[in-house]
């Protein structure tokens, strides 16, 4: 267990974006595929992950993690950098349930946020708006880029410098940037503020790396069940990765079907979980240690009350009823939240069940290496549907 120290930089600040938020829900393990998507899509904004009472902001450009913070209700302290990456994993614990979003923002504004692990700002008193409009005009005649914030008690308000240029301003009130600065005039009616200038970290950005596991933990892995057998592994990671391959296509054609695009979207994901126990269903009554594989029903009742939509189509023992989903979706009004949210749970639970069988058919894989390739192929593939969902709004945003 690493010392905790208290710090005076981290991610305090955030502005709100004027793009949806993508959401992400799993375990903790989910999180480290989820940022090497977001690499690879050379993302810049925040991404906020809450396992609660545990809260850690990462400030994100092009796909590298440059700052990170961690705050927990209690006693602790709250810290920033490696360390909250790597305190977060311990206060949460290994398999605790998360609940990410991936906020885009322009990237200079990205960059700006930066500004927020200064470990050496300049702070000062102002006292009318004329010292206000005075600083101001230095710091864009030095070329600041980074932030500067004005504040009186708890109260506060922020502006955005990029390089000389003021880009925008927000407060603790609304954090929607504004191309006003009238925010930091009404904190200057209430008398002297406290201003505090930090600048951006300089390019090139350090990366901070998600930990990875300890080699005493991947070496104390316990040794598959199954004797060695090449032929049927290759043959389970052949038929596993062509499934894959094929929901994969099927799910694009269906979101561009316009109108009726998440319809046909609901109906590809719950024939692909059919499919997909139908394999676990086969593999696990010949295999060379056979293991009583739960009904589906059994499956989907277990997963009611993470995901309550389940509850309201008709499981058999092995087979979902595909037509009953999409039916059940299209009797709900498209125009309303609650179409929305039904899209998004449903898609959420079918993306539960078919992780439940794909695990069974990857415990199948008696050789370490080939079952480490099919549960990342696996858990790339979840990963890449649930980055495509809309925000529930029966879910509590992340301010």
């Amino acid at each position: 267990m690493m010392t905790e120290q208290p710090v005076a930089t981290a991610l305090q600040r955030l502005p709100r974006s004027d793009q949806q938020p993508r959401e992400v829900v799993g375990l903790i393990d989910s999180i480290p595929p989820m940022m090497a998507r977001l690499e690879s899509e050379r993302f810049d904004g925040v991404v906020t992950v809450i396992s609660p009472p545990h809260v850690l902001d990462l400030l994100v450009l092009e796909g590298a993690v440059v700052a990170a913070s961690l705050r927990s209700n209690g006693r602790r302290p709250q810290l920033a950098g490696l360390e909250a990456l790597q305190s977060f994993q311990e206060r949460a614990g290994a398999n605790a349930d998360t609940r990410a979003q991936c906020i885009p923002l322009p990237r200079p504004v990205a960059e700006c946020l930066t500004a927020d692990v200064d470990p050496a700002p300049s702070q000062s008193t102002l006292g009318d708006t004329a010292s206000l409009r005075e600083m101001l005009r230095q710091l864009a005649g030095q070329g600041h880029h980074g932030v500067a914030d004005l504040s009186i008690g708890e109260s506060w308000a922020r502006v955005l410098f990029n390089h000389g240029q003021v880009i925008g301003a927000y407060d603790g009130q609304d954090a929607t940037i504004v191309a006003s600065l009238a925010a930091l005039g009404r904190l200057l009616a209430r008398g002297p503020a406290a201003l505090t200038v930090r600048a951006a970290l300089q390019s090139p950005f350090t990366r901070l790396a998600w930990p990875e596991p300890a080699p005493a933990e991947v070496a104390s892995a316990p040794a598959s069940r199954l004797p060695r057998d090449d032929v049927r592994d290759d043959r389970i990671e052949s038929n596993l990765l062509w499934l894959l391959s094929n929901v994969d296509r099927d799910r694009e054609r269906a979101a561009s079907k316009g109108s009726n695009s998440e319809a046909q979207v609901l109906q590809v994901l719950a024939s692909f979980v059919n499919s997909l126990y139908g394999v676990a269903t086969q593999l696990t009554a010949s295999s060379p240690a056979p293991q009583k594989l739960p009904t589906l029903r059994e499956i989907a009742s277990q997963a009611q009350t993470r995901h309550p939509q389940l509850g309201e189509v008709e499981v058999g023992s092995d087979k979902l009823d595909v037509q009953g989903v999409v039916k059940r979706y299209r009797s709900i009004s498209k125009e309303t939240a609650q179409a929305r949210d039904f899209y998004a749970g449903m898609a959420r639970a079918l993306l539960a069940l078919a992780q439940h069988a794909a695990g069974v058919v990857v415990q199948e894989v008696a050789d370490p290496a080939a079952s480490l390739r099919c549960a990342t192929a696996v858990e790339a593939w979840l990963f890449s549907v649930e980055m495509s969902l809309p925000h529930q709004s029966a879910r509590t945003s992340v301010s």
